[in-house]
């Protein structure tokens, strides 16, 4: 991967949290892929990483301490910091990355991770040197395209469907309470 791309860290300072302010994302925002609910950190906090690393559009979020290898691909205008526990992975002319979100979320790079991982450490980890060891398949850009623009369409098609399935269940809910008082 290290040939493929640049890859980052957060800040390894936990910063003091402020009422309102600038998002600082973690592991549980991209486990839970809720990146609207989040603590935050003051402008000047923010702007003194932002010189060190930038969250840009394009680029991913990668667990790795913890649940280990959990990817997000950032398809919005972010303004954000992140934390340590979080792989940056920027986005390069050398692959395209929402292929390459989708390609570390398949069982291959899953034991790249796994084969690198530090199992003794609690929680387990892996260092930030170690990711870019991993092999990553990349076929020529038509197919990367072509890849990532199907599976991104099942993951939306996903997602629709487990919304809809959530207002079943609470309507659902709803019946049973009606029906049985």
């Amino acid at each position: 991967m290290k040939n493929l791309c640049k890859i980052f860290d957060g800040t390894h300072q936990t910063p003091t949290y402020v009422e309102k302010g600038v998002p600082f994302y973690s592991v549980e925002h991209v486990t839970a892929n809720q990146f609207h609910r989040t603590k935050y950190i003051s402008s000047d906090v923010f702007e003194k990483e932002n010189k060190r690393i930038k969250l840009e559009k394009g680029d991913i979020l990668m667990t790795r301490i913890g649940s280990i290898g959990v990817a997000r691909y950032i398809d919005w205008d972010v303004k954000a910091s992140f934390y340590v526990s979080l792989a940056l992975i920027k986005k390069s002319e050398k692959i395209n990355n929402e292929y390459l979100c989708h390609f570390i979320k398949s069982d291959f790079f899953q034991a790249e991770l796994w084969k690198r991982t530090i199992h003794v450490a609690f929680p387990q980890k892996i260092n930030l040197n170690e990711i870019g060891e991993c092999l990553v398949e990349v076929p020529n850009i038509y197919e990367q395209v072509k890849i990532a623009n199907m599976l991104s369409s099942i993951d939306k098609k996903i997602e629709v469907e487990i919304h809809i399935l959530i207002n079943l269940q609470k309507q659902k809910k709803i019946l049973l309470k009606e029906l049985f008082i």
